[in-house]
């Protein structure tokens, strides 16, 4: 479905503020499959705290495997900084 089993953030290579999407189709809570939710804790577990990205409060512990890492983007800043000395 997702991530790995019973690795943690750390294993896997995810810190503080990476973005995931939920990916279990049952849903959880008020989670629902495509979720975008952010990692605020890493508690050494393989059910981190993360919050949803657009904040209603809450903050679930999800198992990492029903979790896959959004792709991160390149800013302007680190688009040209290959090209030009900043």
């Amino acid at each position: 479905m997702g991530l790995q089993r019973g690795k943690n953030a750390k294993q896997l290579g995810f810190k503080v503020g990476d973005k995931f999407r939920f990916v279990d189709k049952d849903g959880w809570g008020s989670l629902e499959y495509g979720s975008i939710v952010v990692l605020v804790e890493d508690d050494g577990t393989s059910n981190p705290y993360f919050y949803t990205e657009k904040s209603d409060g809450y903050t679930y512990c999800i198992s990492l495997y029903k979790l896959e890492p959004l792709k991160k983007r390149n800013t302007d800043i680190d688009f040209y900084s290959k090209y030009y000395a900043l």
